[in-house]
């Protein structure tokens, strides 16, 4: 029955029971169809958004992987330098390896298993670790060859003319003097001081020579060789091994001479060189040294 709120008459509207029923099944088919497209509706957007994430991370590991591949390259060619260098280090110095280098271990390398990495990124990260290790190996190469070369430079400093012979007074240098020729330097200190050989090497001459009174003549390695003159007594015998620092004569005024001195010369390859920059040569003042160039060579 419906109630009108104007006037008019009321009037009523019978339903069976049948086309109610019918009634309520459209209401509840629409009800479903419109809850079946908002479900299909938000499953595509979940896809959408799921697809657009794939996208991203197929984008950030490409990135990922292409910065990878620079790093490995770039490890790969650092250590290709480094090794290049630690050979010819060696080989400049003559020290040889003693045995394989522990780069040859395999080195337990762990790459990342999350499943956020790809099989290739997992790889590259692997390589990278690899490289690493190899990295640290090749560093403790080079430090204990910088080491092995420091200690060889050493060695090579023994032989090489690197102290003074007598502590004393510069009273004549290398060059021209008296319209002749300086072939040494002649150095003032006390009647009967000490005279040392200023490297290690082989006495080649000991005795009387001419104005040079007694003299002691030194063959030292890399064609290096040392002469002592006026001395007052030589102490060691043609033939003799002297090590640096060892006293071969005691200083004094045979020969031909204007007073107690040591003339001190320095050769190489026979040829007369300036004794002063020898006088007090170290690892540490070597780069100063006017002769670099070549002792570079040796040292």
């Amino acid at each position: 029955m419906i109630v009108p709120h104007s006037q008019k008459s009321i009037f009523s509207l019978r339903l069976s029971s049948i086309s109610l029923y019918i009634a309520l099944l459209l209401i509840l088919g629409l009800t479903l169809s419109h809850l079946s497209l908002f479900i299909s509706h938000q499953k595509r957007k979940g896809e959408r958004a799921q697809l657009k994430y794939l996208e991203e991370k197929v984008s950030t590991q490409q990135g990922q992987i292409k910065n990878l591949t620079r790093e490995v390259n770039d490890f790969e060619q650092k250590m290709r330098h480094l090794f290049r260098l630690d050979e010819k280090l060696r080989v400049m110095v003559g020290i040889k390896k003693k045995a394989k280098e522990s780069s040859q271990k395999q080195s337990a390398v762990h790459s990342p298993q999350s499943t956020v990495y790809s099989p290739k990124i997992r790889q590259l990260y692997c390589q990278i670790e690899q490289l690493k290790e190899e990295g640290k190996v090749r560093k403790e190469s080079l430090l204990k060859l910088e080491e092995d070369i420091h200690q060889e430079k050493l060695r090579r400093l023994e032989v090489i003319p690197s102290i003074y012979p007598v502590r004393g007074v510069l009273s004549s240098p290398f060059g021209l003097r008296w319209g002749g020729f300086h072939k040494g330097i002649d150095l003032v200190a006390p009647y009967g001081a000490p005279i040392r050989s200023t490297a290690k090497g082989k006495v080649t001459f000991s005795g009387e020579k001419g104005g040079f009174g007694r003299t002691i003549i030194i063959s030292h390695k890399f064609g290096f060789s040392t002469c002592y003159a006026h001395n007052s007594k030589n102490l060691v015998e043609k033939g003799g091994r002297v090590k640096k620092g060892q006293v071969i004569a005691y200083l004094g005024n045979s020969g031909r001479t204007t007073g107690h001195h040591l003339h001190y010369e320095v050769r190489r390859n026979n040829i007369p060189s300036n004794p002063a920059p020898y006088l007090n040569l170290n690892l540490n003042n070597i780069l100063k040294f006017s002769e670099r160039r070549w002792l570079d060579n040796i040292l």
